[in-house]
């Protein structure tokens, strides 16, 4: 039974407005099913005459069948203008007085009427007459001759269909005033400043959604828009890459060709210089390969994301490294494959940060060991896992994996800064271990996600295992000498751990298998291996919420 034959009137001309909605949409994809076939039929020369003239013919049953329904349910009506102005600015609003009425002439009281200005539409209800007034400033609207319609808006459940009328004007550009009433006289880097202030004409509140552009010297800091009040608010972070000293503050109104004109209001603000800390730590993790960690930080202890910094030796620049979100480093270098460190003897190694915008530079320095010796793997024939059959290669692969990787000495070195070295030093105590070790192992982890997408497979994977270890040496302290073991027995440890949400095993066993073929073999890992050992390492380094979701049963 339908609505209609349950007596049920309400429901029905809801239902009835719904299908009225869907019939334009069917409507609008005729349209666009019309252009596709003929765009097609042009292209290729094929002849879809049947299928556009079928889809005609649907759309056109669709549309009687809703005409029926139309007459059946509902009452036709106009709105009628008696006067409105032609020419408007934000100065002079437009002004309309005008009149709803059904098909037979029946005043139709406290009904909606929505008058669109550009983006922006104002809404304005019927008196007992059936008459209506309306008042609006336009702000957004293009500037110059413009067509604005008035349209009456019914309710679901209404007997009334919606009715269109349209206006003509001149839209003529007005430009506001910007007054800022709140704004800091001096900041500095990271601080969080709260920028305010009014945009008006003669005093008048411009409204709301009007688009508003905070720039810092030549850095936007933020976009923010008006209130139906015309006034706003901005929170904005002052960046590193802003230079210290006066700095001129600039809020835009950015439109172009509207009734609001472009307008931009200037202050200054003082940025003052933050003074910042670098440590450095490094670890041989084998004869010729030497791990630089340590962080960027200011000297309130504050990380600092997205510097570079530059690694020196013997006046040369061994490599580049970025911080990342916590303000962390880390980077391995191949000893025997940069001239600054093959001399076997000491050498001092410098890693320096130039300073930028408003933060100063810093610089710590270490000493490394070179001219170790060579990893016994340089002197095999073939790759260690060629005697993967054997026995005895076996034992020979043991001893010598153990002799690689028991030579990992951690090193701490002295940290120099161009501050007080009294603060730096209590700046270095107060970082907790662990979040160092997270901040690092994520660094690891960015570094192997760039060596996978250049393609560096191998690279991707010693890396990524990097950062796990890291991560899991402190992340308990079941494992001894860390440090002195090879990647199996470093495994081995975390087979029945006291805790058992550290790790999932056997994906630090899939990753540990990884590790070795990228480590100890010639040839190389492809894309999906390396992909799938930096996603182990991700779960393991930064884990998120969805990990429990896995499907992955954790280590009981």
């Amino acid at each position: 039974m339908t609505a209609k034959q349950n007596g049920n009137e309400t429901r029905a001309r809801k239902l009835a407005r719904e299908l009225e909605q869907l019939q334009t949409q069917i409507n609008r994809s005729e349209t666009n099913l019309t252009q596709s076939y003929e765009s097609i039929a042009n292209n290729t020369g094929s002849n879809l005459t049947t299928v556009q003239r079928s889809i005609s013919n649907s759309s056109q049953n669709i549309s009687t069948q809703q005409a029926d329904i139309r007459r059946t349910e509902f009452t036709q009506t106009t709105i009628t203008i008696d006067q409105a102005t032609t020419n408007i600015s934000f100065r002079d609003p437009l002004n309309v007085t005008g009149r709803l009425t059904s098909a037979n002439g029946t005043a139709l009281e406290n009904r909606t009427i929505a008058i669109k200005l550009g983006p922006r539409t104002v809404l304005t209800n019927t008196t007992t007459n059936g008459s209506f007034t309306v008042s609006a400033r336009p702000t957004l609207i293009s500037r110059g001759t413009q067509t604005i319609s008035l349209r009456y808006l019914p309710a679901n459940t209404s007997a009334y269909l919606s009715s269109t009328t349209a206006i003509t004007v001149n839209v003529t550009a007005v430009t506001p005033t910007v007054t800022l009433t709140h704004f800091p006289s001096q900041s500095q880097y990271n601080q969080t400043v709260t920028i305010a202030g009014q945009v008006d004409v003669a005093s008048i509140g411009v409204g709301e959604e009007v688009p508003l552009r905070v720039t810092l010297g030549s850095t936007i800091v933020g976009t923010t828009k008006t209130t139906a009040a015309g006034t706003f608010t901005l929170n904005a972070t002052i960046p590193a890459s802003l230079q210290a000293g006066s700095q001129e503050l600039q809020v835009t109104v950015p439109l172009e060709d509207r009734a609001l004109a472009r307008t931009t209001t200037t202050e200054s603000i003082s940025v003052t210089e933050t003074a910042t800390h670098l440590s450095v730590t490094t670890l041989q993790e084998s004869a010729n390969q030497v791990q630089f960690q340590g962080e960027l930080r200011t000297v309130a202890g504050e990380p600092i994301a997205n510097q570079t910094l530059r690694v020196e030796a013997a006046n040369q620049t061994l490599a580049t490294v970025t911080t990342n979100k916590s303000g962390a480093y880390a980077t391995v270098l191949n000893t025997s494959n940069t001239t600054a460190l093959s001399s076997d003897q000491s050498v001092n190694v410098n890693v320096t940060y130039s300073g930028a915008g408003n933060l100063k530079q810093a610089h710590a320095a270490t000493q490394i060991e070179t001219g170790a010796g060579e990893s016994p793997w340089n002197s095999l024939p073939v790759s260690p896992l060629v005697f993967g059959g054997s026995l005895l290669g076996i034992g020979v692969i043991g001893a010598l994996v153990l002799r690689s990787l028991t030579q990992s000495s951690p090193r701490t070195t002295a940290e120099d800064t161009d501050t007080d070295q009294e603060h730096t030093s209590s700046v270095a105590s107060e970082t907790h271990p662990s979040e160092r070790t997270m901040a690092v192992g994520e660094s690891l982890l960015e570094q192997a996600t760039t060596h996978l997408e250049d393609g560096e497979y191998n690279n991707a994977v010693q890396m990524a295992y990097r950062a796990v270890r890291q991560q899991l040496t402190e992340q308990t302290n079941t494992v001894a000498e860390p440090t002195a073991q090879t990647h199996w027995e470093f495994y081995r440890e975390y087979q029945n751990p006291q805790d058992s949400t550290l790790v999932r095993l056997s994906e630090l066993e899939s990753l540990t298998e990884a590790f070795e073929q990228a480590r100890f073999t010639p040839s190389s890992l492809s894309s999906e291996q390396a992909t799938t050992a930096v996603k182990i390492a991700t779960s393991i380094v930064s884990p998120t919420d969805t990990d429990d979701e896995s499907g992955v049963e954790p280590t009981e």
